[in-house]
């Protein structure tokens, strides 16, 4: 009972937090104060669950790191960065902030990565479920390179496709992760409920 509990927590707060960014972010500017560390507290519920059972990297020492890395990193982007998303593209962001945002974003994807090939690896989530956060990922990394190799200087039409993918990225992923974990919470609380 307590793997479903932990999923369907650990989804609400992703869906919880994606929602809030998405509502609040575009008209003030700004990511909002919470949202970071709901996302944050989702990645390390996911990690460690209210037992061990409830771990989704069944609490293996590389995906159970990888998935408390990305959490941290996701409070420094959240509470740290200086600068929203893609402004360090611009010659205003300039090269000190434009690495530092390069670099940030490398670790949280290689955090993301290998927790996610861990979690596939690891035989707690269900199949074809346990493949999603590796989707996810990718998304993540295809988005990234795109936005990163693109060349200077950006246009303006160049710049709001980027900003429509990115958005989509950003929001979808967390919420697709969130419905899923869900959706596995309750499943398996229902098989619970049967037996």
């Amino acid at each position: 009972m307590m793997t479903a509990r932990s999923w369907v927590v650990a989804g609400a707060l992703l869906v919880i937090g994606a929602l809030w960014t998405s509502q609040t972010a575009i008209p003030r500017g700004g990511t909002p104060p919470i949202a970071p560390a709901l996302t944050a507290a989702a990645y390390a519920l996911f990690a460690v669950g209210f037992t061990r059972a409830a771990s989704v990297t069944g609490r293996r020492p590389l995906g159970t790191v990888a998935l408390l890395a990305l959490s941290a990193l996701v409070l420094v982007q959240g509470y740290v960065d200086p600068t929203p998303a893609n402004e360090a593209l611009t010659v205003a962001g300039g090269a000190e902030i434009a690495l530092y945002s390069l670099a940030l974003l490398v670790l949280m994807l290689g955090a993301a990565i290998v927790a996610a090939v861990e979690i596939a690896r690891v035989d707690v989530v269900p199949r074809p479920w346990r493949w999603v956060p590796l989707g996810g990922a990718v998304a993540f990394a295809v988005m990234q390179a795109v936005v990163w190799v693109m060349p200077a200087p950006l246009t303006e039409a160049w710049m709001t496709v980027v900003g429509v993918v990115s958005g989509v990225v950003w929001l979808g992923v967390p919420l697709l992760l969130g419905f899923v974990a869900i959706f596995l919470g309750v499943e398996r609380a229902a098989d619970r409920a049967r037996a």
